[in-house]
């Protein structure tokens, strides 16, 4: 990976060719990044205390999420070691239970014991189009992997890409397929979507403002720059 690590006072930035890979922050608080909304809707959705991680990066969530004081169990994993290490590097002991493996995230998955609260899909690989997309894993495999890791109340957390030669449509209904209840989060500015999926899920109208307040409490610019709709709905 040509990742490039950008230092700054409050933290740093990981970059990967035009795509921000990470916004790490030095204490908790708002990115103003897509990570932001990713915190808010842990926290918001999220009914337990342990929280797998499928592609933990360098951890740019944990900041906000953190801040919302959220103190969920994390147990992330990825590929990419070092970003776990420049996390480490840069954060205090305020980043709460964080444990993480190096590893194949659909592997890790499938020999983890017991049942997760959530789970949080970031994975992303590099492509010469799109600067980056999805494993086709993340599409296919892992939506009825991560069904199967979850509490009955459980839910989960899609940082989605288009896939190329596909339309939206065709990959949020297959990403959603094992769940009755699918949230989409679109914004202006971003190109990813996040499909919040479980059994039961508040509406996108509520849900929406639940998650905007969060982004609000937290001083994140992305409170106005979000709005969401229902994808499947019982």
């Amino acid at each position: 990976m040509a990742i490039q690590i950008t230092r700054d006072r409050k933290g740093a930035r990981v970059i990967d060719g035009e795509i921000l890979l990470s916004r790490l922050l030095k204490e908790p608080g708002p990115t103003d990044t897509l990570f932001d909304a990713l915190a808010a809707s842990i926290s918001c959705i999220c009914k337990g205390q342990r929280v797998g991680v499928l592609g933990f990066g360098a951890g740019g969530f944990v900041a906000p999420l953190r801040a919302l004081e959220c103190d969920c169990r994390l147990e992330g994993v990825d590929l990419w070691a070092e970003g776990e290490t420049l996390f480490r590097e840069l954060s205090g002991n305020w980043t709460g239970r964080i444990e993480f493996t190096c590893a194949e995230a659909v592997s890790w998955l499938r020999r983890r014991r017991g049942l997760f609260d959530l789970i949080l899909e970031d994975l992303s690989e590099p492509h010469p189009e799109f600067g980056a997309c999805k494993p086709w894993a993340s599409i296919d495999e892992l939506p009825r992997l991560i069904e199967k890791k979850l509490r009955p109340a459980g839910a989960a957390v899609f940082n989605l890409l288009p896939w190329p030669g596909a339309s939206w449509a065709a990959v949020l209904a297959k990403v959603a397929g094992p769940w009755p209840e699918a949230r989409i989060v679109e914004f202006d500015d971003y190109e990813n979507r996040l499909l919040l999926v479980s059994r039961r899920l508040e509406s996108a109208a509520v849900l929406s403002r639940t998650i905007r307040g969060s982004l609000k409490e937290l001083g994140s610019s992305l409170h106005n720059r979000l709005r969401m709709r229902n994808l499947k709905s019982v």
